[in-house]
């Protein structure tokens, strides 16, 4: 995993990410991990403009820094076989997400007779698919310290989705795609509103983290927040600060 965590690093920045990814994918194939392959050649397209590096590289450093298994992570990758996604607007690309909380995974899918299918996973329970998604999907941590929660609630309540009708796209009223299925489950964990939750889930916007903290303020120093840090003179403090302005600068973008 030390491997994927540096790849994870180095595809952020254009080129060299895809050229990496490229031999990482042959490697992969030819050892038939074809999840990780998939992984290691997966684009979104949007990201080849180099006004996002700053925010994706301050993803990949997160998800390197972090316990994929501990908070809440969305999990993005191209939809079905495709290698190739593209980010139009917010809450509108060619990518199919998941989102795993305290390593379980769910996420929404339609079945062989286009019925709306909830699949959930983890090391204990369809273990094979998990271990599969964790590879396959882009993860990107979305929120620390999540309130307690009942998952056998949570997993009854997601399942509840498999009543409704499935929309492509921005899905309305009673419908469901599964972004508004990631959006209704990040709010139900974290206890939030769905308004809330709809910008908490929208990655270019992660340097307005839910709480006091940004993602970067939580990578430099877990412990303090934003307001305690501002006089410091901590060489990484100045570094944290860089990033968020470059951050908000990327996500307008």
């Amino acid at each position: 995993m030390s491997e994927r965590k540096a790849f994870n690093i180095i595809k952020t920045v254009p080129v060299l990410g895809q050229a990496y990814g490229a031999m990482r994918g042959l490697v992969y194939a030819a050892q038939g991990d074809m999840p990780e392959a998939r992984h290691s050649v997966s684009l979104d397209l949007a990201d080849l403009n180099p006004l996002r590096i700053p925010r994706n590289l301050a993803n990949g450093i997160v998800s390197a820094t972090n316990d994929l298994e501990q908070d809440a992570w969305i999990g993005k990758r191209p939809i079905g076989r495709a290698f190739i996604g593209l980010n139009i607007l917010p809450g509108v690309d060619g990518l199919h997400w998941s989102i795993q909380i305290n390593g379980i995974i769910y996420q929404l899918v339609l079945d062989k007779n286009n019925q709306v299918k909830v699949l959930i996973s983890s090391k204990n329970e369809r273990a094979e698919w998990y271990e599969r998604d964790c590879k396959e999907y882009s993860w990107y941590l979305i929120q620390k310290e999540l309130p307690y929660f009942d998952s056998a609630v949570l997993k009854n309540y997601a399942k509840s989705f498999e009543a409704q009708e499935y929309q492509r796209l921005i899905a309305t009223g009673d419908k469901i795609n599964c972004q508004s299925f990631v959006t209704r489950i990040i709010a139900t964990a974290a206890n939030i509103s769905i308004d809330k939750a709809r910008i908490c889930k929208d990655v270019k916007r992660e340097s307005y983290f839910i709480g006091t903290n940004s993602l970067i303020n939580r990578l430099i120093e877990p412990a303090r927040p934003i307001e305690d840090r501002r006089g410091g003179t901590h060489f990484l403090n100045i570094i944290g600060e860089l990033y968020e302005y470059m951050l908000v600068f990327s996500a307008i973008i």
